[in-house]
Parts: C-alpha cells; sequence; structure tokens
C-alpha cells in the first residue's frame, strides 16, 4: 500500500488527532458544541420511544443547528498556534505567546507551576 496517498496521510492525520492532547481552550469549545449537539439530537433520540416534544423544542433545534454551525465553523479558524516565546522546564515546554493566545498561556503557564510545586514537595523526593 503506498503511504503516501493523501487520503490516507489525512485519515491516519484524523484518527491521530482524537488521540494527542487538546489545549484548553479548544476543550471548553468542544464542551460547548457537544451541549448544542445533545439539544439537536434530544427530539430524534425521544421520537424512538414514541414521545413527541413541544412545538417550540423544534424552533429551538433550528437555532441550535444554526449557533453550532457557526461555532464549528469559528473553530476551523483557530486552529493556528502563536510562536514560542520562551523555554520553561524540565521537559522543555515552549511557551504560548500570552500576548496573543492569553487564555492558551495561562493554562499552560498553570500546568508548569502545579508540575515544578509538585516536584518540590516531600512526597515527590
Amino acid at each position: 500500500m503506498n503511504t503516501n496517498n493523501t487520503l490516507f496521510l489525512f485519515l491516519q492525520e484524523l484518527f491521530n488527532r482524537f488521540v494527542v492532547k487538546t489545549p484548553k481552550y479548544f476543550k471548553v469549545w468542544q464542551w460547548i458544541l457537544s451541549l448544542l449537539m445533545a439539544v439537536t439530537g434530544l427530539p430524534g433520540f425521544l421520537l424512538m420511544f414514541n414521545i413527541h416534544l413541544p412545538e417550540f423544542w423544534e424552533h429551538l433545534t433550528n437555532r441550535t443547528v444554526a449557533v453550532a454551525s457557526a461555532g464549528a465553523w469559528f473553530m476551523t479558524l483557530m486552529t493556528s498556534q502563536s510562536k514560542s516565546v520562551g523555554i520553561k522546564g524540565d521537559s522543555i515546554k515552549q511557551l504560548t505567546d500570552g500576548c496573543k493566545l492569553p487564555f492558551t498561556a495561562q493554562h499552560e503557564m498553570n500546568k508548569i507551576i502545579k508540575n515544578e510545586q509538585a516536584k518540590d514537595t516531600p512526597a515527590a523526593q
């Protein structure tokens, strides 16, 4: 099998992205869009059991689909990272530029501080 096939490489990266670590910013978006997906999927799920929701629920579902679509589109614009501004810690973690990506930079710094504090505790020694 030719491993240089574009489709194969795309699918390989797609499945690899399911298991790699995700920045907290994208985890927050994941929870928001998961909630919206649950709201839109609930009517169909309940119909399988012959449970009908009120009329306003269909209107809510249509609006939720629009918001979820806009959110998913917006997420496609957020896939880039800023350039590293420094290196911190024994694991040589590259720091994100806090001016350009403050949410991600704060989360990374909190993890580094937590790891350094764990190394300094007597239980770790």
